[in-house]
């Protein structure tokens, strides 16, 4: 997956909490391998998509060097012809400017 966003930030640059929205593009490549019972598996041809993309967050200053961001983000991915379902992830993590 590889995407693209803009963020909005609902404060300013040096306050301690930072909510933020963000929404975007996202280029999905999904290839899948087909099996039934004992049968030979079967490689289908990898799907490629352009697919809308959103979520929200916040970033937390611990230090002044030290950060927590935390994140939801989701996106539409297609499973056939014009059908898509919705997929989702968490995303945490630390940042440490030297």
């Amino acid at each position: 997956m590889l995407g693209a966003d803009l963020i909005y930030v609902f404060a300013d640059r040096k306050a301690s909490f930072q909510p933020f929205i963000k929404g975007g593009g996202a280029q999905l490549t999904r290839q899948q391998t087909i099996q039934v019972d004992s049968l030979d598996r079967e490689l289908l041809d990898p799907d490629v998509a352009v697919v809308p993309s959103y979520g929200a967050g916040f970033k937390l200053a611990l230090t002044d060097s030290l950060n927590f961001k935390m994140s939801y983000d989701a996106w539409k991915t297609p499973i056939g012809g014009s059908l898509t379902t919705d997929d989702s992830q968490i995303r945490a993590g630390l940042s440490w400017v030297l």
